[in-house]
């Protein structure tokens, strides 16, 4: 479910800051322009937070919620003293870095203690998706950059669709025999009687 959550939040969460410019000036206006690093920064979180909370979840069932605790007390350890330093230093922007600071502190050590009792890479976990985000970026902003693409809407639709082939074709490259074997998995669960 990590894996699945990684892939998928990359996908979106990419796509999402590639076009949030054209975004914000399509939904609120150019008077939110201001609002578009913070916006990026933010997606970091929106991201991250899937992973926090399934990490949460399997130490809750294998009977370890104090971690939990521990973790989110090191996270508020960590938060305060960011979130005033980052927020005089570089106002909304580092309200929302101190945020992402603070997921990944408490991800961290939740995946520590989980990894005592669930063995799995996080380097195989993020390795692809990360290539594939940093190419499918890369070749999306550079296509728009060299077309002067200057409709909102046309560049909103086309850096956003070649992100997203781009990528899934990478993992797609990279990761097609897993795919393969998670589909195979996923039809002999769906297709077992019940009961059996």
């Amino acid at each position: 479910m990590n894996s699945l959550a990684v892939r998928a939040g990359f996908l979106f969460s990419g796509a999402l800051v590639l076009v949030t410019p054209e975004f914000v000036r399509i939904l609120l206006g150019d008077r939110w322009l201001s609002m578009v690093t913070a916006f990026r920064l933010m997606t970091i979180y929106a991201l991250l937070d899937p992973l926090l909370l399934t990490a949460g979840n399997l130490l809750t069932a294998i009977g370890r919620p104090q971690i939990i605790v521990r973790a989110q007390m090191m996270q508020l350890a960590c938060f305060i003293p960011a979130v005033i330093l980052m927020a005089f230093q570089w106002g909304i922007e580092g309200v929302a870095i101190a945020a992402d600071f603070m997921l990944v502190i408490g991800l961290a050590v939740r995946w520590h203690y989980a990894r005592r009792h669930v063995d799995f890479s996080a380097w195989r976990m993020f390795r692809y998706p990360t290539l594939a985000l940093l190419m499918a970026g890369g070749v999306a902003f550079y296509f728009a950059q060299s077309q002067r693409l200057t409709g909102d809407w046309s560049a909103l639709l086309v850096k956003g669709t070649i992100y997203c082939l781009t990528y899934s074709l990478i993992l797609l490259l990279f990761e097609r025999r897993e795919y393969i074997e998670n589909a195979k998995v996923i039809y002999r669960l769906l297709s077992r009687p019940e009961g059996v």
